[in-house]
């Protein structure tokens, strides 16, 4: 699995001078399955050579353009660890691909953008969340969202707590044995209890939590989403010590994930961190309503826009079912919209988001029929 960080949003930020191409497919992840998808990335870079010459590019050119997306069938590594789906943008020297846990429909975009949209749950704040599972043997890195979970595929394999602790030592005075469910964390089939860590055995510990932290945070640069631990309950306030990341979850999920999928995982771990969410966006909405009639907010897209630009937007709403097209001039503060789209207009809700994000500040997604007021778009401005 891939980061897209929020420096990459710069590249769907700007138009650029010759079209772009954006793929957008589903992951598939196992055997057989893996050759399905070389075979549905190679008639969607097929489809798209056949659209940028009837925009008239030389073959020449547009196979150029696409090559460095073919030289990924030769890469085994990169289909043998896919994720729920894979998103690949190309233009004149750019090429960036991107392994999701977004179950993306099949779509092939050209234009002077590059289309984000389907990426706008990844980064929206109300479901992107990450899930570190703490065990003897391996320590897991998940990246998850309300309906997906996926193994992260780190440069790096975070380092394993066998490694730092003699275990055969350190176990042989704590009892093991099965048990039931256990509250807040399901079924799980193993647990560790007796005695606490002695203090040089904290020590160790605490030092090798400090080394996952720096590993972790050089994967999760800049990223705010919620990480959930999971593990044996008396490593989260070791774990906590050494803790960096700046949205780590209280409590975590107790247990020993060695016993758990990672779906099963995932499920325990969104029961955790949906009512954060849900209470996060319930807040932004009462802000927005409370700020409405105040020159503090809008639900005017060509004052939105301009907001955006000037890095004012603290919260925006945005319909992921609705599509608002125009023109923007930032200079002459102008911005236009039209019903009838046509090449070299932007969707402006597109827009507003990557603005927002990249400027720091939240988006959230809806469905038109849970918007503030039911609009294509709301906001809630800094300033």
């Amino acid at each position: 699995m891939d980061i897209i960080t929020k420096d990459d949003l710069k590249i769907f930020l700007q138009p650029y001078p010759s079209e772009c191409v954006s793929i957008y497919m589903p992951g598939y992840r196992s055997g057989r399955e893996t050759q399905e998808g070389r075979l549905r990335l190679k008639n969607l870079l097929n489809q798209a050579e056949k659209e940028l010459v009837a925009l008239g590019w030389r073959v020449p050119d547009a196979q150029a353009i696409l090559e460095p997306a073919q030289r990924l069938f030769g890469y085994g590594h990169f289909w043998q660890h896919q994720s729920e789906g894979l998103a690949v943008f190309l233009g004149k020297d750019i090429f960036h691909s991107y392994r999701l846990p977004l179950p993306f429909e099949e779509l092939l975009v050209i234009s002077n953008y590059f289309h984000f949209k389907p990426l706008l749950p990844y980064f929206a704040h109300d479901g992107h969340f990450y899930i570190l599972a703490l065990s003897q043997n391996k320590v897991r890195l998940l990246e998850g969202t309300k309906y997906s979970v996926a193994e992260f595929d780190a440069e790096n394999d975070l380092p394993d707590l066998a490694q730092a602790l003699n275990f055969d030592s350190f176990t042989s005075h704590l009892q093991f044995h099965t048990s039931s469910a256990t509250p807040g964390f399901g079924k799980r089939p193993a647990v560790y209890h007796g005695h606490d860590p002695s203090d040089n055995e904290k020590n160790t510990l605490l030092r090798w939590f400090h080394k996952i932290d720096e590993e972790l945070l050089k994967e999760l640069e800049g990223e705010q989403s919620p990480l959930v631990l999971a593990g044996v309950d008396y490593l989260f306030p070791l774990y906590e010590q050494a803790n960096s990341y700046p949205n780590l979850i209280q409590g975590g999920l107790p247990g020993n994930p060695e016993q758990l999928s990672n779906k099963e995982l995932h499920k325990e771990a969104w029961n955790l961190v949906e009512p954060i969410f849900k209470k996060d966006l319930d807040q932004a909405i009462e802000v927005y309503s409370r700020y409405k009639v105040t020159a503090q907010a809008s639900d005017n897209i060509r004052q939105i826009i301009l907001a955006t630009a000037l890095g004012k937007v603290s919260h925006l709403f945005v319909a992921a079912d609705k599509q608002v097209f125009g023109k923007v001039d930032i200079e002459a503060l102008r911005v236009d919209v039209i019903d009838d789209s046509e090449k070299g207009d932007t969707d402006l809700l597109n827009l507003a988001a990557l603005e927002t994000l990249e400027k720091g500040g939240k988006v959230y997604v809806l469905p038109i029929a849970e918007m503030p007021d039911q609009k294509e778009c709301a906001a809630v401005f800094r300033y």
